[in-house]
């Protein structure tokens, strides 16, 4: 699944339950940006052979950053001029003005409101089929892929994952919106 459309995600991978929240933070990051997404759990990928870098956690920026893959990635990814994209504070979070989803990674707000980039067009498309349709993130091969309902439909029958929501919801895992937005709102 390694192309220049697709995002290592780095940030916390000691315990299998930071684990499951990268692999949560990378379906936001799928679902809001349009683009594959992969965790990051070693050191072993070129991220040079990717669009950017998306960071959950501290960054190389933050006092908090502690040695790791992720630091490790997040100081490849700047050494060899790949976009780092650093999750946006939780105050500048916005639903997407044709969706409702709520950005979490990184709203972008046009002189027609904000929209995520399924929605404006700026996102690739179905990984699958190309179609320019609004996608949704799909678990495969441990990692997350926009793709279109029919594609959708399709790839989860044939690679059952739990991580893969069976009635077009978010799947349970992926409650990093959830929570965000639940925090917004109170």
């Amino acid at each position: 699944m390694v192309s220049h459309s697709t995002v290592p995600v780095v940030g916390p991978i000691a315990t299998e339950v930071l684990r499951d929240d990268l692999t949560a933070f990378a379906f936001d990051v799928c679902a809001q940006l349009g683009h594959a997404a992969v965790t990051a759990t070693s050191t072993d990928i070129d991220v040079r052979n990717y669009a950017a870098v998306v960071v959950y956690g501290p960054s190389l920026s933050s006092p908090l950053s502690v040695v790791g893959t992720a630091m490790v990635l997040e100081a490849e990814a700047v050494l060899y001029d790949v976009p780092v994209i650093v999750a946006q504070p939780l105050s500048h979070a916005a639903p997407c003005d044709a969706c409702g989803q709520l950005q979490t990674i990184a709203t972008v707000r046009t002189e027609h409101g904000v929209f995520r980039a399924s929605c404006s067009g700026d996102a690739p498309g179905c990984i699958q089929c190309f179609t320019d349709e609004p996608t949704a993130p799909v678990y495969v091969d441990g990692g997350w892929v926009p793709m279109c309902s029919g594609c959708a439909d399709i790839m989860k029958a044939l690679h059952p994952s739990p991580w893969n929501p069976t009635d077009n919801v978010e799947p349970v895992h992926a409650s990093t919106s959830a929570f965000l937005l639940s925090a917004v709102t109170a």
